[in-house]
């Protein structure tokens, strides 16, 4: 039982006066009740009135409304201190509230958590319930109240730690049979559905996958990457081995093209060259008759 539900301690027994004061209040709220309703119709406010409550002296009346909005009770609190003659305080709660402190019984057949035991509402969301894998049809997670059950956070902490080591739905996983798809989980049994390439449907435990993922840990990582090396050289191998058969095989006629084109550009390469060498040989012979000439008529000049 949570701490929140321990009822208080017990001091004394009550005396019959206080055992009748409370027979009183009760019958005050009553009354109490009905004329609130009245004014309420009277003044044509939108609002419920929930619960009464009246003081164990009688020093006050509590009244607990409902509403959608905002309402503007003034003019009814002063109707209210006329008629009952003791001050009034008027209080809005929720519709969570409202169910606690109207009762009844719940889809489990026992009495509400919230009129027994809950004294506080812990937050609830739908990602309870997904966690749960339970079905997402508001007529069988909401309560009476037209909100989210707040049983659904009771169990949410123990799924959690449970699927903590499980594969995703819908995920690869390695298993002892090869890799798979995750299907279906059992959370509670801890086990998990996965279907191989071959379309086949395999139930593995949990534990089963958590020796398997060890085994493979403890497999050294250097093997794994040479085989990839191996595979890689091997496809390069096969790639370049086909590309020279391709060659070779299917165009003959290419390969005499290409050696035809090879030999001509070469021939085209060294013709500049050999036109080069020319003229560079006839400027030099140009060169030594001019020098020839010039020193010929240096020495018909001194001999005359």
């Amino acid at each position: 039982m949570p701490l929140k539900a321990i009822p208080p301690k017990v001091e004394r027994l009550a005396s019959t006066h206080e055992i009748e004061l409370y027979y009183r209040n009760l019958d005050r709220e009553k009354v109490a009740r009905d004329v609130c309703a009245e004014h309420v119709r009277v003044l044509g406010l939108s609002m419920k009135i929930v619960r009464v409550e009246s003081f164990f002296d009688g020093s006050k009346i509590v009244f607990y409304y409902s509403a959608e909005g905002r309402v503007d009770f003034r003019e009814l609190v002063k109707d209210l201190v006329k008629t009952l003659r003791t001050r009034v305080e008027m209080r809005q709660i929720g519709i969570r509230h409202e169910t606690k402190m109207i009762g009844g019984i719940g889809c489990c057949g026992r009495e509400f958590c919230c009129a027994s035991f809950l004294k506080d509402f812990d937050p609830v969301s739908i990602k309870m319930a997904k966690t749960q894998n339970l079905p997402l049809n508001p007529s069988k997670i909401s309560g009476i109240c037209g909100r989210l059950l707040c049983c659904l956070t009771y169990e949410y902490e123990t799924y959690l730690e449970l699927t903590k080591d499980m594969p995703l739905l819908g995920k690869l996983c390695d298993t002892p049979a090869g890799q798979g798809k995750v299907v279906r989980i059992g959370i509670l049994s801890q086990t998990v559905t996965v279907v191989l390439p071959d379309n086949t449907q395999i139930e593995f435990k949990i534990s089963e996958l958590e020796q398997h993922r060890l085994q493979q840990m403890k497999k050294p990582k250097s093997s794994a990457k040479d085989k990839r090396k191996q595979k890689q050289i091997k496809m390069d191998k096969t790639i370049t081995y086909s590309t020279k058969q391709e060659r070779s095989g299917s165009n003959p006629e290419m390969e005499k093209n290409m050696q035809e084109q090879s030999t001509a550009s070469k021939d085209n390469s060294s013709q500049p060259k050999d036109r080069t060498k020319e003229k560079n040989l006839k400027a030099k012979g140009k060169s030594r008759r001019n020098k020839g000439g010039q020193s010929q008529s240096k020495v018909t000049k001194n001999i005359k």
